[in-house]
């Protein structure tokens, strides 16, 4: 879906086509399949090692980041940002959909166990390992706790001041002096 958003984003010839592109399709697209996704699969096949793994998995998104952000601010240099957005809808498209194909949501659904564990109706009541305990709550009950609604607002508070510091530190530098060629790292 954001592969396709992307594409539709470089044909845009108004302000508000662009908007609904952006809003409507690249970003439920880009939301809904990279890093919410990898986490959610990464919380149902781990359970020992969790917090490990999923700061991995966030180290390996901000590396990705590191690499990506500087070279795609490069094409939009050199080519400008339609011709950047056609590349990126692209390559989503032709490299990171496919990778779809061999996602699984739970080990459960290939009939395996997280962290690798064999089925406890074949242990031997000596050898069951007692390491995780779900307290779990249905997301009817999370909704109803406070902590739900104030971590929920604390990262949409921080995630909507992140997103505006990036949208405006590019043009606030250009206009305090820095060459846009000096901020493609940004």
């Amino acid at each position: 879906m954001a592969g396709t958003g992307y594409i539709l984003l470089s044909r845009t010839e108004n302000y508000t086509q662009f908007l609904l592109i952006y809003v409507i399709i690249v970003s439920i697209g880009a939301t809904t399949s990279f890093m919410q996704t990898a986490f959610v699969a990464l919380n149902n096949w781990f359970i020992k090692k969790r917090g490990l793994v999923m700061s991995i998995n966030s180290a390996a998104f901000r590396l990705g980041s590191a690499i990506l952000v500087p070279t795609f601010s490069y094409i939009v240099y050199e080519w400008g940002w339609q011709n950047a957005v056609l590349y990126l809808g692209i390559f989503l498209l032709v490299f990171i959909t496919p990778l779809g194909l061999f996602y699984r949501r739970s080990p459960e659904s290939m009939g395996l166990r997280p962290d690798g564990e064999v089925d406890r109706k074949d242990l031997d009541v000596t050898t069951v390992n007692n390491d995780y305990y779900d307290s779990g709550y249905t997301w009817k009950e999370a909704i109803k706790t406070s902590a739900f609604w104030f971590l929920t607002i604390a990262t949409t508070l921080r995630l909507s001041i992140h997103g505006a510091i990036f949208v405006h530190m590019i043009p606030i530098l250009v206009w305090k002096g820095f060459q846009l060629l000096q901020l493609l790292g940004m």
